[in-house]
């Protein structure tokens, strides 16, 4: 099953994390009216993350057991070779301008584990820490899918993946907001953010969503709430009220 009207979603998702890199001390993304909006933007990386587990199900729901090592070829070859190529092309480009190369972290770059050592997974190439999350997902969706989805019921796995959540935005917020965070650029700053680990809770809503979503969605227009959720969104970035959206908290509304 493909779902064609995700694809826009993925390019605003997109944009907004290119614009938050980028473009949001440039008007107009800088102007006082939406600024907001782009400072924050990173919270695109969440939805993706909450995305792949949604439509890893979709794409699996029909099968009664997935084949690692087939699964994982297919997987492999979807990100690693663009992947690959960005580093050569920094690699060069690092060379040409004379810019000294951390070997360790072009090797973890290379076997795409730099998120689980902190530290390090902005290296080389930052974005890339994204990628190592999500080959964490892609390893662990068999073991998943084979010995739970296919077990169990999602009514039975709501509870168990609510608290999962629940613990990792309370266990984000405790380390964001103690004597543990450091601020950023720091170890601490990169496990909070970036370790594999703190993002597995996005991952489990999205399979979660995608369950439920198979078991049948009444079709009508939904503009209206649509909208609505977008001004949420846009209300709930606008008040600064310490709350961290980064790491799933904004599930709910996605998934919506």
């Amino acid at each position: 099953m493909r779902l064609e009207q995700l694809t826009f979603t993925r390019f605003l998702a997109a944009i907004s994390i290119v614009v938050f890199h980028y473009g949001k001390n440039v008007f107009p993304f800088s102007h006082d009216a939406i600024d907001f909006l782009f400072r924050q933007a990173n919270i695109g990386v969440s939805y993706f993350f909450i995305l792949s587990g949604f439509v890893m199900i979709i794409a699996y729901n029909n099968k009664d057991k997935i084949e690692f090592w087939d699964y994982m070829k297919r997987r492999f070859a979807r990100i690693y070779p663009v992947f690959f190529l960005a580093i050569i092309v920094l690699l060069i480009y690092f060379v040409i301008i004379g810019k000294p190369i951390d070997y360790k972290a072009l090797i973890l770059n290379i076997t795409i584990v730099q998120s689980w050592i902190p530290g390090y997974a902005l290296s080389f190439n930052g974005p890339g820490w994204s990628l190592s999350v999500e080959m964490f997902f892609y390893l662990s969706f068999p073991f998943l899918f084979n010995h739970f989805y296919k077990e169990y019921s999602y009514k039975k796995l709501i509870v168990p993946i609510l608290i999962f959540f629940i613990g990792s935005q309370i266990a984000l917020h405790f380390m964001r907001y103690s004597s543990f965070y450091n601020g950023f650029p720091s170890k601490s700053h990169d496990l909070i953010f970036y370790f594999p680990l703190m993002h597995l809770s996005e991952f489990l809503i999205g399979n979660l969503a995608g369950m439920f979503f198979l078991k049948g969605i009444k079709v009508r227009n939904y503009d209206l709430p649509i909208i609505i959720l977008i001004v949420f969104v846009s209300v709930l970035l606008k008040m600064n009220i310490g709350i961290n959206y980064h790491n799933g908290m904004l599930a709910f509304v996605f998934l919506l």
